[in-house]
């Protein structure tokens, strides 16, 4: 059963905020909406690679410094060790101020590394080279008491205090080229765990999105749909844009069109069938009046014309008939679920056929299992007396008709089969088309209004059933219908 097209729970005359845009600019703002995610991501990615960067390079920086810092001041302990060496040899006062000018530059350089490494190992060994250094030049200064093996001892000091600096400062080169790494893992494992989050959230809101804008389509197709079954009592408000608000209330117009003109339809059929109904019976009483002959006795002559007669009114009322059920099952019919004795309504029908046509012979075979079935008696009966009433009609005299029925626990099957002359190919898709006779009602088989297969399409369709038929010219035809044990 389909949903009332109807939005409940709405204000009279209030609209809501989203009825208000075109499905356009409503999927172009759940699109921004669902990107939303990605682009923070991707604007903290960029931010974070941006500070990565500058980290990065105050680092290398920093590494630089060091490492001139350190080659500095390698290259001035061996220039002050040769220059202090060449004046205690030569005693030149150049190599002197010589040394003096490398102290200094000496004494720049460790200042350079001191904001740099500051571990109490490296300014120790900075405060004693500079200590050293110092002494090594006043005892360069007073050349008179100068002693080789002092100069040398003080000298090594210097070398070996500036191999332990070049070491403490290649330590911490590698130690600020370590935290770099970490600190560039980390920062990409942050961005690889915020692409995660981001990229669920941003298909989660494009799902709730493409949702919130395809919903009024899907109800907009509901409505076709419904209305394309003829489900022309729900009606259609759709509550979603504004273009396809204005597209459900012209579906709503055509739908009360489409009832007004089918009630129209209905009474004038249900008037003028029943309206017919009155003169078809008198002239039926009158021409059983006349074959009795209360008038008079017949000539053979006239009895023959009076059997036309009566022949055709029966064929008129038949008709008649035909068009109330058929008005009666396409216009609302509600089925009414009992037990019903299959067995004795297809010996009823059998019954009711061969008194209409006493010359007539069949041969009839009712079989299956169980005898009580759960369906609408009044729709069966439909079903039964029309494909049962077109095979004794079709088939030759002396021919066989068949009714069977089987079921299991979920559905019960019923199956008509005669030896008629059967149905053309072509004549297949159109045999459930009211009023259409096909090849063998134009060459006589018997009087056809064309609508019973339509009659029984419908009951089938009010049972829940589905019918299949089979046939091959000059092989009889069968027409298959399951159906459901209750209603759905």
């Amino acid at each position: 059963m389909r949903y009332p097209f109807v939005r409940r729970g709405a204000q009279p005359g209030a609209k809501p905020l989203r009825g208000r845009f075109t499905l356009l600019q409503q999927w172009v703002a759940a699109t921004i909406l669902a990107i939303i995610p990605l682009f923070l991501a991707v604007s903290y990615a960029a931010l974070s690679m941006q500070r990565q960067n500058a980290h990065q390079q105050a680092l290398l920086q920093r590494v630089d410094l060091v490492s001139a810092g350190s080659s500095a001041v390698s290259e001035h302990v061996k220039e002050m060790v040769r220059l202090s060496r060449q004046y205690a040899l030569l005693g030149e006062p150049g190599f002197l101020n010589l040394y003096l000018q490398k102290a200094e530059a000496l004494r720049a350089s460790v200042d350079s590394l001191r904001p740099i490494l500051e571990s109490p190992d490296s300014r120790r060994a900075m405060d004693a080279m500079l200590k050293t250094a110092q002494e090594v030049g006043g005892k360069l200064r007073r050349g008179h008491d100068l002693e080789q093996s002092a100069l040398s001892a003080s000298l090594q000091l210097i070398v070996s205090l500036s191999e332990e600096l070049a070491a403490q400062a290649e330590t911490y080169r590698h130690r600020l080229l370590a935290d770099g790494e970490r600190e560039f893992n980390r920062t990409v494992h942050q961005l690889f765990v915020l692409t995660v989050l981001a990229l669920p959230g941003t298909l989660a809101l494009l799902m709730i999105g493409i949702y919130m804008v395809s919903r009024p389509l899907w109800r907009l197709s509901e409505a076709i749909q419904s209305l394309a079954e003829q489900d022309w009592e729900s009606p259609i408000e759709i509550d979603g844009p504004s273009d396809l608000a204005a597209l459900g209330k012209n579906l709503e117009w055509m739908r009360k069109q489409i009832v007004a003109s089918d009630r129209q339809t209905k009474a004038f059929i249900q008037h003028v069938t029943h309206e017919l109904k009155t003169p078809i019976a008198a002239i039926i009483e009158a021409g059983s009046l006349l074959h009795a002959g209360i008038p008079g006795p017949l000539t053979p002559r006239q009895r023959s014309i009076l059997k036309v007669l009566a022949t055709n009114a029966r064929n008129l009322e038949h008709l008649i008939e035909q068009l109330l059920n058929y008005n009666a099952v396409s216009h609302g019919v509600v089925a009414q679920w009992a037990e019903v004795d299959i067995h004795s309504l297809c010996e009823s029908t059998r019954n009711r056929l061969e008194g209409s046509r006493p010359d007539k012979k069949a041969n009839w075979i009712f079989r299956g299992h169980p005898r009580m079935v759960r369906s609408d008696p009044v729709l069966l009966e439909m079903i039964l007396r029309n494909l049962v009433g077109n095979a004794f009609q079709f088939i030759p005299c002396g021919g066989r008709i068949s009714v069977q029925w089987n079921g299991d626990d979920r559905q019960w099957r019923l199956s008509v089969a005669d030896n008629g002359p059967g149905i053309e190919p072509q004549d297949m898709e159109n045999i459930y088309k009211p009023f259409f006779s096909g090849a063998a009602g134009k060459r006589g088989a018997g009087p056809k209004t064309g609508m019973g297969l339509s009659i029984v399409q419908e009951c089938v369709h009010l049972l829940n059933g589905r019918m299949t038929a089979c046939s091959a010219p000059g092989e009889g035809a069968e027409f298959t219908i399951d159906f459901p044990w209750s209603a759905r």
